[in-house]
């Protein structure tokens, strides 16, 4: 009796264990999402975009992505609770858009942009080292620094298939409030 006992503790152990194992990896499997954000911003949930809506109006006019027509600025509103947007006729490539964020709001001055490409769906974007200053300057600087760009981007460039942006500064990841962004950034909500 008293070995059937410790058989008994033994298969109820390995049943444990290896439920103990699917569950890590359902886990580790289900926090294999896309992060949506770069840091930990705290507080509620009244600082994201209350609606995304991308315009198809824009219209590319040469295979180096050269914008005609509307676009759309994305910018902290006064309160610096949500994103918002305004729409304004451009002709560009993703550079000038990042100029002409400047001149809206939508970034600080000094934050400029010397080169992008589009691979598949994400747009790879370089900032200068002034726009990784101003998303280091703090939660609420990153939040709307980050997604002003990327939700700006994706907007005007969503009819070429771009669905995210991939962010450096000076050829290397983006150093932000929130630590290096590794991946692709999707459209901030």
């Amino acid at each position: 009796m008293n070995n059937y006992y410790f058989r008994e503790v033994y298969f109820m152990k390995k049943s444990l264990f290896i439920l103990l194992c699917v569950t890590l990896l359902c886990f580790t499997v289900s926090c294999k999402e896309e992060r949506q954000t770069l840091g930990e911003y705290g507080g509620d949930d009244s600082s994201t975009v209350s609606e995304v809506d991308v315009d198809t109006s824009v219209v590319l006019t040469a295979p180096n992505g050269e914008l005609a027509g509307k676009v759309k600025i994305y910018r902290p509103d006064s309160d610096y609770m949500h994103l918002e947007y305004t729409e304004l006729e451009f002709k560009g490539d993703a550079l000038a858009l990042v100029a002409e964020m400047v001149k809206n709001g939508g970034l600080i001055d000094g934050c400029s942009a010397d080169e992008f490409y589009i691979d598949g769906d994400v747009l790879y974007i370089n900032m200068n080292k002034a726009y990784e200053d101003y998303v280091r300057a703090g939660s609420t600087a990153e939040y709307f620094g980050v997604g002003s760009l990327v939700n700006t981007l994706i907007a005007n460039y969503s009819d070429v298939g771009v669905k995210k942006v991939k962010i450096t500064v000076e050829g290397r990841g983006l150093n932000s409030h929130g630590g290096i962004s590794e991946g692709p950034l999707g459209m901030f909500e």
